[in-house]
């Protein structure tokens, strides 16, 4: 039988949230890190040269290791975000988000 997601990506969530202090300037506060898991299926980029390369959202061009399919319940994560792929209690790989795309019926990363 195939399984659809064999792996499992895992990341550190910061809590993070702003105030102002005694002379109204913003500070970024951080709280607690939380470990975020989700069932995902992580291929090595292949294929040709154009296969391997997204556009990043200013319009430059990102050399890509890995893509990464989750399902649409996927905990959305942030660009630059360190990302660690297992298969079972194997390490796959690991790398930093490159672009995150949530659809209706699943999620893509690219590290």
């Amino acid at each position: 039988m195939v399984v659809q997601y064999p792996d499992r990506l895992v990341f550190n969530q910061v809590a993070e949230h702003a105030a102002r202090d005694e002379n109204s300037n913003w500070l970024k506060h951080t709280g607690p890190v939380t470990q975020i898991e989700s069932i995902c299926r992580a291929e090595v980029a292949q294929g040709g040269q154009r296969d391997n390369v997204v556009n990043s959202e200013d319009g430059r061009d990102i050399n890509l290791a890995w893509a990464v399919y989750a399902p649409a319940t996927c905990p959305e994560i942030p660009i630059g975000a360190a990302l660690t792929i297992y298969n079972g209690e194997k390490l796959k790989g690991s790398g930093t988000v490159k672009r995150f795309d949530a659809s209706v019926f699943h999620t893509r990363i690219w590290l």
